[in-house]
């Protein structure tokens, strides 16, 4: 169920209605004129950004990311075991836990700016395989940092909302990370391992995304859109809180600060909260499904820990960027817009 939620005070003076779900509630502000101002300038002051490496260019994220920036950039991303069937980047297959074979990517690349997106991200895994996941997520943070130490060029990191216990949601960039799972207590030694390493590169903390693939990854929607066609049983955990994006507007977001000065951490996600079983519903009914065919419970035996409510508050990337980003609806319209119309990644 939706109701209109009016929102005063934003950053342009104006008063605007707004889309929430009962089940759900708003984390962030609209984005103004004011915040646009203060990006152009940022630009005005930067310098022009040429050459990116991405790391993880491969995986869901990173394949969109890749993909978009062709073009404006000159891309190099790094891939694990797949090499993506994509035109207008240069693949180099990289063990991010090996420091040294990450030194030559980048000496390689010699880019202007690093996206490192690479990591083990399967919280189940993670748990299982604790000195891979430390190996890549930490380690591989580590040998990054270094080698944009050395060639003196931008670094964003993308780390995630598992940082967070999830004791009470809405956390800002100030929060202390306080992580339950495995898989965040890396991310919270990778965010470290940067701000001990230097003060002049960027931490991005991002949500559950959303879409579809254009390499070999798997994606939240892909996974349900295959257990609909297979007619395998669906279920979804309605005590989980997150802060969902497209991850088209992510790439997008992700490419800006590539190309900006902003420091420290930000918060990049999508405006509002929903738990997974909201989220389920909206994606079954675009996919035809009733809603009655999945199963809706706080979690599942054999399931490792995942935080409860880790929605995040975006304040200060809605005053940052010039990029939207897209309340709870708008993320779930765009991810199937795109895919059904071909221009997934564009």
């Amino acid at each position: 169920m939706w109701r209109n939620h009016p929102h005063a005070g934003l950053a342009d003076g104006t008063t605007a209605q707004r889309n929430i779900l009962v089940t759900g509630r708003r984390t962030a502000g609209s984005p103004g004129s004011e915040r646009r101002n203060r990006v152009a300038l940022l630009g005005e002051k930067g310098t022009a950004v040429k050459r990116l490496f991405v790391t993880g260019g491969s995986g869901f994220i990173g394949g969109h990311v890749a993909r978009l920036a062709r073009g404006e950039w000159d891309v190099t991303a790094a891939y694990g075991t797949h090499l993506p069937n994509m035109e207008g980047v240069s693949w180099k297959r990289v063990d991010l836990a090996d420091a040294s074979a990450v030194k030559q990517a980048v000496d390689d690349a010699k880019p202007d700016a690093i996206l490192h997106l690479g990591a083990v991200s399967n919280i189940d895994l993670c748990e299982r395989e604790q000195d891979y996941a430390q190996a890549v997520n930490v380690g591989g943070t580590i040998a990054v940092t270094e080698a944009a130490l050395e060639h003196e060029c931008r670094l964003v990191s993308v780390s995630t909302d598992n940082v967070f216990d999830g004791e009470r949601g809405s956390y800002n960039e100030d929060d202390a990370p306080n992580p339950i799972n495995f898989y965040g207590k890396t991310k919270v030694l990778a965010e470290e391992a940067v701000h001990r390493q230097t003060t002049h590169a960027l931490v991005v903390r991002i949500p559950l995304t959303l879409g579809f693939p254009v390499t070999g990854a798997g994606s939240f929607l892909a996974g349900i859109s295959q257990s609909v066609q297979n007619g395998d049983p669906i279920w979804f955990a309605t005590r989980e809180v997150r802060s969902p994006i497209d991850v088209t507007t992510l790439a997008r977001a992700l490419l800006e600060l590539s190309g900006s000065e902003i420091d420290g951490v930000i918060h990049v996600a999508g405006t509002e909260a929903a738990d997974r079983g909201a989220l389920g519903r909206a994606v079954l009914e675009k996919l035809g499904v009733p809603a009655d065919n999945a199963s809706y419970e706080e979690t599942r035996p054999g399931r490792e820990n995942r935080p409860a409510d880790i929605s995040l508050d975006v304040t200060r990337a809605s005053f940052m960027l010039t990029t939207d980003l897209p309340d709870f609806a708008t993320a779930v319209d765009r991810s199937f817009e795109r895919a059904a119309t071909g221009t997934v990644g564009d």
